[in-house]
């Protein structure tokens, strides 16, 4: 009997190990959670009081003002998406990509991650414009311009909130700063200066991954060309992050009676930053435990724990809920247009184009 292909095995192992992964990083939240209920001032009746001291009509202004915030930020991610498609030269409307972007958002409810929105991103501009490799580096460099504009959005914020932290002396707050002035510039310096990058070609080992990695660096190298672009990507995902952190201040300011005396906004943002950051790298489902912890942890005795864990979960609900849900409309109005998939060909192609590199 002749042994199976290396296809064959890859086919019954990825599921697999999606599988394992997916539990993994349930377990994960499931424990973070554990972990925040397991503190004495958390409960199921303490957030319930807590929840009983919101006044709603208070309330529900600021939850609208979060939600236009939110809206902002997402509108001004799909631009970000557009401008980095054209300069690829794919030019698709901003009609079609905010379709797209909401479908992904409504996939992205019930998958792990950022894998609903950016495999539905991708897989629509692949469909609409049989360009895998630009489409691939698009994705790529749209990702890096998110993690760089967080880093620069930190890096101002910093010397003004860093005293936030006990333990955070002068001299680390320098340490951190630095580094993330160091990541800023490595960045700008390898996408602006092709240059620099190419050396790193040649380590890539293997036929196919360097061909497949010098047609994603000769993709992402396009914007050297045309920096505008990059800036006003890397602008828009800083409103992006902003926005998504003011959201967090807008319900912490609901939440709130009138009266009381919690943090400046300037504290909020950063906190806000901070969990944005950790939810990027923390294995939990859509970022689940690690935002109600890292708001409940950072604000301590700045603001009642068991409001961190309320306002906190409240932006999962906005984000994943009020505003996912309209992608799943926009989905059934398109579905018809979805006669066109890409295709086993089209993967082909893709195989073929990499192995003549």
């Amino acid at each position: 009997m002749a042994a199976p292909s290396d296809s064959a095995r890859d086919s019954k192992t990825r599921p697999g190990l999606r599988a394992g992964i997916l539990v993994a990083k349930l377990l994960a939240t499931l424990a973070l959670f554990a972990a925040l209920f397991a503190q004495e001032q958390f409960s199921w009746a303490s957030l319930g009081e807590e929840l009983r001291r919101v006044e709603l009509p208070r309330f529900l202004p600021w939850l609208g003002l979060a939600v236009l915030l939110k809206l902002l930020g997402i509108f001004g991610n799909i631009w970000r998406w557009q401008l980095l498609l054209r300069g690829q030269d794919l030019h698709l409307s901003y009609r079609f990509l905010c379709g797209s972007f909401f479908v992904g958002r409504f996939f992205g409810i019930v998958t792990p991650g950022t894998l609903g929105l950016d495999g539905f991103k991708l897989y629509d501009s692949i469909r609409a414009t049989r360009k895998p490799i630009p489409c691939g580096a698009v994705l790529l460099i749209d990702k890096l311009v998110g993690l760089v504009s967080l880093t620069a959005l930190l890096l101002l914020v910093f010397p003004m909130a860093w005293g936030i932290f006990d333990l955070l002396d002068p001299s680390r707050a320098l340490a951190v700063g630095l580094a993330s002035l160091v990541a800023v510039g490595t960045f700008f310096a390898l996408l602006l200066a092709p240059q620099l990058s190419r050396p790193l070609l040649r380590v890539v080992p293997g036929a196919r991954l360097s061909g497949l990695a010098e047609r994603l660096h000769s993709a992402a190298m396009a914007y050297s060309s045309r920096r505008g672009v990059l800036l006003s990507a890397v602008g828009l995902a800083a409103v992006g992050h902003v926005t998504t952190a003011l959201m967090y201040w807008s319900l912490l300011c609901g939440m709130s009676p009138p009266d009381a005396t919690g943090p400046g906004m300037l504290t909020v943002l950063f906190v806000a930053l901070l969990m944005t950051s950790a939810t990027l790298v923390a294995p939990t489902i859509g970022g689940e435990g690690v935002r109600e912890a890292s708001f409940a942890l950072l604000l301590e005795g700045l603001v009642p724990q068991t409001r961190s864990v309320l306002f906190g979960h409240a932006g999962f609900w906005i984000e994943k809920g009020l505003l996912g849900l309209p992608g799943g409309v926009i989905y059934l109005l398109r579905k018809s247009s979805y006669d066109g998939p890409v295709t086993r060909e089209d993967l082909e192609r893709l195989r073929r184009e990499v192995g003549s590199a």
